[in-house]
């Protein structure tokens, strides 16, 4: 059952990638038709993955996956929103100390605000750049941890804490 699904996908996705790459090209939009071709097949190939369970469960009756799929992708859903809230409670808290040290320095009120929004919004774009950077180049401890856990703790240890090591003030 599952490979006869297989196939129909496999079938029907190819005629329309078939269909899309012998169709005339216009000059002035080659990359439009190039991004869909990718962007089908990155849908054929995620409908590739699901579609087959599903109907083996519809055609026998019972359901295969018992949610799995729904639960997987609702707890990731969930960890990104609580890293980004963490994040942006991390960065707020910067940008408040940032604004508590530039109205001890005499600052006005809106000259320190400004400092923090700046100071905690800069740090906090800063701590995701470099958390990017270390899932890209795969840096030693950034592959089993989430984006947005990386960038907390990047936050987290700031300016006085370079990889783990505490630097003496």
């Amino acid at each position: 059952m599952k490979l006869m699904a297989l196939v129909m996908i496999a079938r029907i996705g190819s005629e329309v990638l078939l269909g899309l790459a012998s169709a005339p090209v216009s000059e002035s939009d080659p990359l439009v038709s190039t991004l869909s071709i990718a962007g089908i097949s990155v849908v054929v190939f995620i409908v590739s993955l699901y579609v087959p369970s599903i109907v083996q469960g519809v055609v026998q009756g019972v359901s295969v996956t018992q949610g799995g799929e729904a639960i997987r992708h609702g707890m990731q859903a969930t960890s990104m929103a609580a890293g980004g809230a963490f994040l942006a409670a991390a960065g707020a808290q910067r940008g408040a100390s940032a604004a508590t040290s530039a109205r001890a320095g005499g600052a006005s009120l809106v000259r320190a605000a400004m400092a923090g929004l700046s100071a905690g919004a800069g740090q906090t774009a800063r701590a995701l750049g470099s958390a990017a950077r270390d899932k890209l180049i795969a840096a030693p401890g950034a592959s089993h941890a989430s984006l947005l856990g990386l960038a907390n703790e990047k936050l987290r240890s700031g300016p006085s804490q370079t990889r783990g090591k505490e630097t003496s003030s």
